[in-house]
């Protein structure tokens, strides 16, 4: 199966440190996932894989070391701004995925506009993260989903036209489906966990799919 040894590699890395970034690198693309399944169990987005991937994974590496990103994503008095004025058409398209990511989920963004749903700053905001994740081909179906839902009761030709363009792109997209395709790592006690996330996720494409017009 084309590419899962790389896969299972990161598997097994990203279950010895669910902290750490974990790398696996696929043609010219790296897939990075490190989130902690014990964090957010109340918002499916947040419990799930990341998804990244970049074409220039040195640069992001960088920028967030000169900005201390990381330490701005541990401190939970460090709102979704501290990462939204740092945010540059100019920059990468790597760095510029990473940092929606980070944003729309990690600072939780489309948290808040859950919780505002008639705040339009909030609401531009949301739509312009987004667009930068679909943009970049993202494939973390189940924040794009949740993102496109929320943005779908105030802007559905905008959630409808996102859509549409996740599902195109998502036809070259192979990683779920090679993950699911293994039945091996469904039965194994290191990797099932990591088996149930992938095929959770893909389960979002078809909702995702549902928002078109």
């Amino acid at each position: 199966m084309k590419n899962i040894f790389l896969y299972l590699i990161a598997i097994h890395l990203f279950l010895c440190s669910c902290e750490n970034t974990v790398q696996t690198n696929q043609n010219t693309n790296t897939e990075i996932t490190h989130n902690s399944y014990s964090d957010y169990q109340n918002q499916t987005y947040k419990g799930q894989l990341e998804y990244l991937t970049f074409e220039n994974e040195e640069s992001v590496h960088e920028f967030y070391f000169k900005h201390k990103i990381d330490k701005l994503l541990l401190d939970n008095s460090s709102s979704w701004k501290s990462l939204d004025v740092l945010f540059s058409d100019d920059l990468n398209p790597s760095i510029k995925q990473s940092l929606a990511f980070d944003i729309v989920s990690k600072k939780d963004l489309i948290g808040e506009l859950t919780k505002d749903e008639k705040n339009v700053d909030l609401q531009e905001k949301v739509k312009k993260y987004v667009y930068v994740l679909v943009e970049s081909n993202y494939i973390g179906y189940t924040l794009l989903y949740t993102c496109l839902s929320q943005i779908s009761a105030f802007d559905s030709d905008f959630s409808s036209s996102l859509a549409k363009s996740i599902s195109h792109y998502s036809k070259q997209k192979t990683f779920h489906t090679e993950i699911i395709g293994n039945t091996e790592m469904m039965h194994s006690d290191k990797t099932s966990i990591i088996y149930k996330k992938v095929k959770e996720d893909f389960q979002y494409l078809s909702k995702i799919k549902e928002l078109e017009k």
